[in-house]
């Protein structure tokens, strides 16, 4: 939803999903070209109820950051002011999994 919102914001938004499987994991990633986050919020984006929007909870990034992190994974964020962002997700298989 943040990637679509983001998208809006600009002519001819767009936003790409990706997926990729290696041995040891799969990384999930969501890239828009938005008006991508300035340095400041980015550093306050993954904190529990911070929102840049007015009907916004600020409980979506952290949620996802926190149970990423209960599989043993992670999120990252790469994001340039004026060209978009990308989130990825990394979560790490489990022996099955490879299998």
């Amino acid at each position: 939803a943040n990637a679509v919102d983001a998208a809006a914001d600009v002519a001819g938004g767009v936003v790409c999903l990706s997926g990729r499987r290696d041995a040891h994991q799969v990384r999930l990633a969501v890239q828009d070209n938005g008006p991508g986050i300035a340095p400041a919020q980015r550093e306050r984006i993954f904190d529990l109820y911070y929102t840049t929007k007015s009907t916004g909870t600020g409980l979506g990034l952290s949620l996802v950051q926190r149970i990423a992190a209960e599989h043993g994974g992670r999120i990252d964020v790469d994001s340039r002011v004026g060209r978009g962002s990308t989130f990825t997700l990394h979560l790490p298989l489990t022996e099955a999994d490879a299998a």
